[in-house]
């Protein structure tokens, strides 16, 4: 009998929430995400000096409040008292967590200060009543291979997504067939760009190489319709996107 090619669902990733009405790594910015459609949230960890988590991109609170505070020496109280564009207070890793813990989540741990966002993260993790189930939910991406090491030998069971090196690597081998020593890992999910040095590289082609090797895809940031659909056409595994799904963009398979 023929094969009969089986449709493959696609996950939305909201990247930092959604971002339309409110600001980035917000309660409502992930509450719009998840009332959208959004499956999955991705968002970034820093510590403060007195060892709690908060959800913040940048190592300083310029972009944001204004103010050239930096995260890793300033106390939560400090952080709690400032107000975002929108009106918000900064969030912090608990409430996150007990609003959205039941999804799929990536944690993007920042670099700087990495090592005590770690230790905090582990103490919080260990102190769960299903650690290694709640491992089969969130993912986490490192920046500094010393960090990713460390939590992968405190935790054994934790997902990692691709550094941007390997991914680098492993785009290069797979849009040009170039015959590069293990640039794909099974098992691994590699980010993926619309194109790379002005070459289109989100084809069918080269995320079947991806498949035939037993990895998965991320759509990166597609910026318009007409990349999201084309990564859709091509059969990626995962899209991080900045926007709403929009109606047209509503079909999550691809064939």
């Amino acid at each position: 009998m023929p094969m009969v090619k089986q449709k493959r669902t696609t996950v939305w990733i909201s990247h930092r929430g959604l971002k339309t009405h409110h600001v980035e790594n917000t309660l409502a910015a992930f509450e719009d995400a998840i009332a959208g459609g959004y499956q999955h949230l991705e968002t970034d960890l820093r510590s403060t000096a007195d060892g709690q988590i908060v959800l913040l991109h940048d190592p300083d609170l310029a972009r944001l409040v204004g103010r050239p505070m930096l995260v890793a020496t300033s106390t939560a109280s400090e952080l709690r008292e400032l107000r975002v564009s929108d009106g918000q207070g900064l969030l912090f890793f608990d409430e996150f967590m007990n609003r959205f813990g039941r999804y799929g989540l990536t944690f993007d741990i920042k670099p700087e200060d990495g090592e005590r966002t770690l230790a905090i993260l582990a103490g919080w993790l260990r102190a769960q009543q299903s650690p290694d189930e709640l491992l089969q939910r969130y993912r986490f991406l490192f920046w500094r291979r010393e960090q990713q090491s460390w939590w992968q030998t405190e935790f054994p069971a934790a997902k990692c997504l691709a550094t941007e090196a390997e991914c680098i690597w492993a785009g290069l081998a797979m849009a040009f067939r170039l015959p590069l020593p293990r640039a794909v890992r099974p098992g691994q999910t590699y980010a993926v760009t619309h194109s790379f040095g002005g070459v289109v590289t989100m084809r069918p082609s080269v995320v079947a190489r991806y498949h035939s090797r037993g990895a998965k895809t991320l759509a990166y940031l597609p910026k318009d319709a007409r990349e999201i659909q084309a990564a859709l056409a091509a059969g990626v595994d995962e899209i991080l996107c900045d926007g709403p799904i929009t109606a047209e963009l509503s079909d999550r398979t691809s064939s």
